[in-house]
C-alpha cells in the first residue's frame, strides 16, 4: 500500500467514526473557507506540502498546507452548518493539518483535564493530565515523531468528553 493510499484510507476510516459527515470545509489563513460534499470528492492527494483534492467533475482543488488554517467536517444529516457566532466551539485544534505542535484551545471550569491523541482504531499515542484554570486555555501538543495520517484528540475532564480529528503530515 502506497503511502498516498494508506492516508486515504485513514480519511475514510475517519468519516466512519462520524457515521454521516456530509462536508469537508477548509478554511485558510487568508479567512477563506472552500467547502467540499463527500460524496462529490474522489480522491485526496498529500503531495508536496499541498492537500489535493479531485472532485468527481474532474476539477482539483490545491491548498498548499502553510496556508491553511483549519480542515473540519460537519457531521449533520441536514448538511447545515451552524454559524461559529452561534455555537461557539468548545475545542479548537490548529493548525489543521499540523507538521509539527499542535495547538489545543479549550474551554474549562478549572478542572484537570486529560488531553489524549489517539489512532483512527483507538491507540492512545499522547496523553497528558494539565491542570487549568476556568475559561479558555491552551495548551502545545508536540505530534512531530508521530508518522503522516489522521488522528483523534480527546480532552476530558469531569463529565466532559470533547473529541475532534486532525491531520498530521511531515
Amino acid at each position: 500500500m502506497t503511502k498516498k493510499t494508506g492516508l486515504f484510507a485513514l480519511f475514510l476510516i475517519g468519516l466512519g467514526f462520524t457515521g454521516q459527515a456530509q462536508m469537508m470545509h477548509v478554511r485558510e489563513k487568508s479567512g477563506t473557507k472552500t467547502s467540499f460534499a463527500i460524496r462529490d470528492i474522489q480522491k485526496l492527494n498529500f503531495s508536496g506540502g499541498n492537500l489535493i483534492i479531485n472532485s468527481l467533475n474532474g476539477n482539483p482543488a490545491s491548498f498548499a498546507f502553510a496556508d491553511i488554517r483549519y480542515v473540519n467536517f460537519t457531521d449533520l444529516p441536514t448538511g447545515v452548518i451552524p454559524s461559529e457566532k452561534q455555537k461557539p466551539e468548545l475545542l479548537m485544534l490548529f493548525p489543521n493539518p499540523v507538521r509539527d505542535i499542535l495547538t489545543v484551545n479549550y474551554k474549562s471550569s478549572g478542572n484537570s483535564l486529560q488531553i489524549e491523541v489517539m489512532t483512527p482504531d483507538g491507540k492512545t499515542v499522547y496523553r497528558k493530565m494539565i491542570h487549568m484554570q476556568s475559561g479558555i486555555n491552551q495548551a502545545d501538543v508536540n505530534v512531530s515523531s508521530l508518522p503522516d495520517g489522521l488522528y483523534l484528540c480527546r480532552i476530558m475532564g469531569g463529565k466532559t468528553v470533547l473529541v475532534s480529528k486532525f491531520l498530521k503530515y511531515e
